[in-house]
């Protein structure tokens, strides 16, 4: 694929990201919003924020929502500028499917954990933003 056309890929990929990220900015800040939705959002906004880069990187996206084989998948310069903590990507891989079904509170039961989750997919999209800018791509 022309390098033009993995650059609108991957900014595609990006502005799913960035909307669900808007999302969280929405639903966060109210007392008794609903958590699993802003901890779904949280795993989708780093899943298409890995995604974009894959496919800068010229591969094609898998279908996983699990972020570690997303992770492993990327170029090493790349997983090396982005510096995520793997266990932050596994919790964050836990919040794909969890929360969209009755007894995820179980796993997922209080805020300071879902503001966490928050936090690493606001940097996996910020660091993702930063690569793909470094190469012209934003």
């Amino acid at each position: 694929m022309p390098r033009e056309a993995q650059c609108a890929q991957a900014r595609a990929w990006m502005q799913k990201a960035a909307n669900d990220l808007k999302a969280i900015e929405i639903v966060l800040p109210h007392k008794d919003g609903p958590l699993d939705t802003v901890a779904f959002h949280a795993q989708q906004a780093a899943e298409k924020s890995l995604k974009a880069l894959a496919v800068f990187a010229g591969q094609q996206p898998q279908r996983t929502h699990d972020l570690e084989a997303l992770w492993a998948r990327l170029p090493d310069s790349d997983r090396q500028s982005l510096a995520v903590d793997e266990d932050d990507l596994e919790l964050l891989s836990q919040m794909a499917v969890a929360p969209r079904y009755p007894g995820w509170d179980d796993e997922f039961d209080d805020r300071d954990t879902i503001e966490h989750a928050v936090a690493v997919a606001r940097l996996v999209y910020q660091a993702v933003a930063k690569c793909l800018e470094r190469q012209g791509c934003m």
